[in-house]
């Protein structure tokens, strides 16, 4: 019988705490992001068909541009650097260079209207990788 109770309570607790966490997750916009890679081109991974509509959260960044930046001193070393428009919206760029794992990085730059990201030089064998997005 006592097993029997502490089973319910706990029961009991794990779905009042799940639906708290629930519904505090449901309240929150999605974070949504992007971004651009050196050969392959423009991605995002935002998809309007999860049930937020444009007036609660604007999908897109007005414009999000990605690209190599050579070295003008060094005809082998390059940077990647993003750039990210989003009037109103609070959002990050971030760019990276990597070759089977990320050798370079700018790290998240946070801001609202516009951002800009961009790593060290270097190689350019290295391939350049931007990304806008939202999420903390």
């Amino acid at each position: 019988m006592r097993i029997t109770k502490k089973v319910i309570k706990a029961l009991a607790i794990t779905a009042i705490l799940g639906s708290i966490a629930s519904s505090a997750y449901a309240a929150k916009p999605f974070g949504v992001g992007g971004g651009w890679v050196e050969g392959e081109g423009y991605f995002t991974n935002a998809s309007p068909n999860r049930g937020i509509t444009t007036q609660e959260v604007k999908l897109y960044p007005d414009s999000h541009e990605g690209y190599s930046e050579y070295s003008t001193t060094d005809s082998k070393l390059k940077r990647a650097v993003a750039k990210t428009v989003w009037p109103g919206q609070r959002h990050y760029s971030r760019a990276q260079m990597e070759w089977i794992w990320v050798r370079e990085d700018s790290g998240r730059q946070w801001g609202t209207g516009t951002t800009k990201a961009q790593t060290n030089y270097a190689s350019i064998d290295l391939i350049s990788k931007t990304y806008w997005g939202t999420e903390e």
